[in-house]
């Protein structure tokens, strides 16, 4: 129960105005949405704990290609730290017009693409030799 209570004057008289409102209602939504809160930061917890223990390496990127997350295993791999790559365009780091025109396709179809021993030079790190990978491109839609 939610209680206001003001002084106030009534036909030359002073008179208390009290408002009496039930919030059940509100008070099981705010535990509702406290629990489904604690269980998302559970969850979202358990996911990096995977994403971070693969040796796979993992980026999301958002429809304009910029880094949104990586994993360690991409970190490690890209030749650059995790703050140097987030919000960077994945296609400005590592330039290649096929690979660009491949993720292009996969957001303008939203039909996931996959490759397997794709060879890949690194255009800003030439003392790499051309690196072989399999890729799995996978569109999340229009969520970021």
């Amino acid at each position: 129960m939610e209680i206001h209570a003001s002084l106030l004057s009534f036909r030359e008289s002073e008179a208390v105005l009290v408002i009496a409102r039930d919030i059940t209602t509100r008070r099981q939504q705010e535990e509702e949405r406290e629990c489904l809160l604690q269980e998302t930061g559970q969850r979202a917890e358990v996911l990096n704990a995977v994403i971070e223990s693969t040796h796979a390496h993992l980026v999301l990127l958002d429809r304009s290609f910029r880094i949104v997350m990586a994993n360690s295993a991409y970190v490690e791999g890209s030749g650059y730290t995790l703050q140097e790559l987030i919000g960077q365009d994945h296609f400005k780091l590592f330039p290649n017009a096929e690979n660009e025109a491949i993720f292009q396709q996969v957001r303008a179809t939203g039909s996931a693409y996959n490759a397997c021993g794709k060879p890949f030079e690194y255009a800003d790190q030439p003392d790499r030799s051309i690196t072989y990978w399999n890729w799995l491109l996978n569109p999340t839609g229009n969520r970021l």
